[in-house]
């Protein structure tokens, strides 16, 4: 029997290469496997932003807005797709989608994870078209799940989901056992 693989493009919490925050989870054959199978970038347009109180990516859905996003893209087995489905928070926070990636040998659908039900005032934040930890200016650093209060990983939802969809610590802790984890 043959095993599972997926396409992921790694253009949001884990970009380019070693260094890079949450990318060791990619590496990390505990985690299952992924192959690195090259550069990719979007063939449409989208959003990523920073923003919250913990400086984190996201990409929104919102195709035809932004910019072409280019990232690394891997193959990876159902377990390692699993972990990062645990770090992303999906289906509850982000939601996992196909989008199509060109690349050098053309284009194929991968998954991405986008932020649903975000406040609309994310879109006036500045576009990205990748995300580079060690580019960002020091008031856009990244906050990595370890260096993260409580409060902090509790509420970060807070500063990017429209009200309706906001959930309480104790929901929270329910939705996203991931977070006491620290990675």
């Amino acid at each position: 029997m043959k095993e599972s693989v997926h396409k992921i493009p790694v253009c949001s919490m884990m970009p380019k290469g070693k260094g890079q925050p949450n990318h060791h989870l990619i590496e990390s054959v505990v985690n299952g496997k992924a192959l690195f199978i090259g550069e990719g970038k979007t063939v449409v347009k989208y959003p990523l932003i920073i923003a919250s109180r913990c400086n984190i990516p996201f990409l929104l859905p919102v195709e035809g807005t932004g910019e072409i996003i280019h990232g690394e893209m891997f193959d990876v087995d159902e377990p390692m797709l699993k972990r990062l489905d645990a770090l992303e928070g999906h289906p509850a926070w982000y939601k996992r989608e196909e989008i199509p990636i060109a690349n050098s040998n053309g284009c194929s659908k991968c998954w991405c994870y986008m932020l649903e039900h975000f406040k609309p005032d994310l879109l006036h934040l500045p576009y990205l078209s990748n995300f580079d930890f060690h580019s960002l200016s020091k008031d856009q650093q990244y906050m990595a799940p370890a260096a993260r209060s409580k409060h902090d990983t509790e509420n970060f939802w807070i500063d990017v989901k429209r009200e309706e969809f906001y959930i309480s610590p104790l929901q929270f802790e329910e939705l996203y056992p991931y977070a006491k984890d620290k990675y």
